[in-house]
């Protein structure tokens, strides 16, 4: 919704992935038992689709669609980025497009699935100007299909500074997703993302933190695997235990954009997981530093 090639196919899309508001249940008539997928798709492509009846939208803002994740994980962007052409190419990517989601239009008064009694999308859009307070300690930039990581200072700080994400070089009918995650408060622990889901949030179904651990329990509704990537506020990993986790590794660190020195804020790790859902206590992940 935010860059389209010539022949309509979008470069950019951007989707917000949110712990403000919870998902509608999936039938208000349901009750305790085996969940409808066809209903849920159901709901998913009404709430996804273009109404002919919808207002007008205004030019200047936009509507999104919102991953619903678990209270703990916070409120995130997430921007797809593609290359439809035959060959490699440089995708530009704005500064807007990887700003905060905003900070207005979260509140009680909105419905919990962003529509109105009628089932239409609420008139009352997201101001996309309003992207919050400058984030001095800066962003957590987390590639889902390449895996990998960096830290990027808000764009906002210094506008004439090329940042980390201004191009990115794809090979022909590439697609890459960026979740761009503010840190909020460096001297705690974070869930940065994993390989098991692109929303980099649908897998986790529980998640705690303190300032000397984290932990999590991921959904074990099927059998899955691969990496998980946790933000973890000790500059050396010589002290941190991992419980859960086959096996886990030191990955990166996250600088500390207010010291001139080569100190950070702390590091990133990668832990391998595997959920196995016929097993007790499966999916749990405990880490203490």
């Amino acid at each position: 919704d935010l860059h389209s090639t010539q022949d309509s196919m979008p470069r950019l899309l951007r989707l917000w992935c949110t712990e403000r508001r919870q998902p509608p249940p999936l039938s208000r008539n349901s009750t305790d038992g085996p969940r409808d997928h066809n209903e849920e798709a159901t709901r998913l492509g009404r709430f996804a689709s273009f109404s002919v009846d919808a207002p007008t939208p205004i030019a200047t803002e936009r509507k999104r669609n919102c991953i619903h994740v678990a209270a703990g994980l916070g409120t995130w962007t997430l921007l797809s980025v593609s290359n439809w052409s035959d060959s490699p190419a440089i995708i530009p990517i704005p500064a807007v497009a990887l700003l905060p989601p905003p900070q207005q239009g979260w509140g009680e008064e909105d419905k919990e699935d962003g529509t109105d009694e009628e089932g239409e999308r609420s008139s009352n859009a997201f101001d996309s100007h309003d992207h919050g307070p400058i984030r001095p300690y800066g962003f957590h930039v987390f590639g889902f299909w390449s895996g990998t990581y960096q830290w990027m200072m808000d764009p906002r700080t210094s506008p004439q500074l090329r940042y980390p994400l201004s191009t990115r070089k794809l090979q022909a009918h590439e697609t890459e997703i960026f979740h761009i995650k503010a840190i909020v408060d460096p001297k705690l622990p974070a869930y940065i993302g994993s390989s098991i889901h692109f929303s980099c949030g649908f897998e986790v179904q529980t998640i705690e933190s303190t300032e000397t651990q984290i932990w999590l329990q991921l959904r074990t509704d099927h059998h899955r695997s691969g990496y998980v990537y946790l933000y973890l506020p000790v500059p050396k990993v010589t002290a941190i235990v991992v419980q859960g986790a086959s096996s886990w590794e030191p990955f990166a660190t996250t600088p500390n954009a207010d010291d001139t020195s080569s100190s950070c804020l702390g590091c990133v790790i990668r832990a391998n997981v595997e959920i196995r859902p016929w097993e007790n206590d499966d999916g749990e992940i405990l880490v203490k530093f």
